[in-house]
């Protein structure tokens, strides 16, 4: 009959379009990322990526990314991770023209900062040269994207900042998360951010609303457990200055702002801190020496603000 040979058609039509779906989805999609990815980073950012591992599951949009490494124009890694996940609402995203990522996870990822003798991060060599960075004001309008849930999972960091002619200062991070959540570049309501940074040194948590037009960061923060002897390499160009002993811990509100102002490329503020220290020693040796000791020291509704203007100067 007509009707059961049209049917065995759109049967076999069905079929074929499942499988070319699934080959392209499990296949073609991951040799693509595979070449494409790294080679756009690369060129775009003068930093090499490499990629391991990538996985593809068409039916759930969750694309996977192993063994990531992204080295500096030098050859050094400037960021590596264990496994890059991604969870899209694919079918969702058609329907709504926004590209809505529901989870965005970043396993055991390690972080290399660096300040030359400059004061420049090589963290700013991730642009382009040739090119002036984006203004905060412009980022919400690049892409239609909402992220329900970004994460960096058990992450380590290293810091470093050269001294001149003496060695090099640095600090390392043990352990750091942070968690983004309720990011919509469609609308203006902030996004929700919580950090936490683990080190020898000290522990710092975070927790904020982050907004993008104009770029502000307003939240809470505590720094807890500061070993202020650990402080001495990080004492500018006076190597006389000297923590003998000392802790010491913050609590504040803040906000942090940039490109809010047209003379001020950023503001960071602390209304009403509290800082204290306990069983303190500090001294200098030099042609006026001095020494300060204290068992508990605390200043509470202290008020800060510092600045930078659009020629580079810092002024408190």
């Amino acid at each position: 009959m007509r009707w059961i040979r049209w049917s065995k058609r759109l049967f076999a039509i069905a079929a074929c379009l499942l499988a070319l779906y699934c080959g392209v989805g499990y296949f073609a999609v991951p040799s693509l990322l595979r070449y494409t990815l790294p080679h756009h980073i690369t060129t775009t950012t003068n930093h090499v990526l490499s990629v391991g591992e990538v996985a593809f599951d068409p039916w759930r949009g969750r694309l996977q990314l192993g063994a990531l490494v992204w080295r500096d124009r030098d050859g050094l890694i400037f960021l590596c991770g264990e496994r890059l996940f991604v969870e899209m609402a694919f079918w969702q995203s058609l329907r709504e023209k926004t590209l809505i990522v529901e989870q965005l996870i970043l396993s055991e990822p390690f972080l290399r900062l660096e300040r030359d003798r400059a004061g420049v991060l090589n963290i700013t060599q991730l642009l382009p040269e040739s090119e002036p960075s984006p203004t905060p004001s412009a980022l919400p309008r690049a892409l239609p994207l909402r992220v329900e849930q970004a994460r960096i999972d058990a992450g380590k960091a290293l810091y470093r900042q050269a001294r001149g002619d003496r060695p090099a200062a640095q600090e390392i991070i043990d352990e750091f998360t942070l968690t983004l959540s309720q990011l919509d570049l469609t609308t203006t309501q902030p996004a929700q951010l919580t950090i936490t940074l683990t080190s020898q040194n000290a522990q710092l948590t975070s927790t904020a609303e982050l907004a993008l037009a104009p770029f502000a960061i307003d939240g809470e923060l505590a720094v807890t457990g500061l070993d202020l002897p650990r402080l001495t390499p990080w004492l500018g160009d006076n190597p006389s200055l000297q923590w003998a002993r000392g802790r010491a811990e913050l609590k504040t509100a803040y906000r942090f702002t940039r490109g809010a102002e047209p003379q001020t490329a950023w503001q960071l503020s602390l209304p009403a801190a509290q800082l204290s220290f306990t069983d303190l020693d500090l001294h200098a040796e030099d042609d006026k020496s001095w020494r300060i000791q204290t068992e508990t020291l605390i200043w509470r509704d202290l008020a800060v603000t510092l600045q930078e203007n659009a020629a580079g100067a810092i002024a408190a």
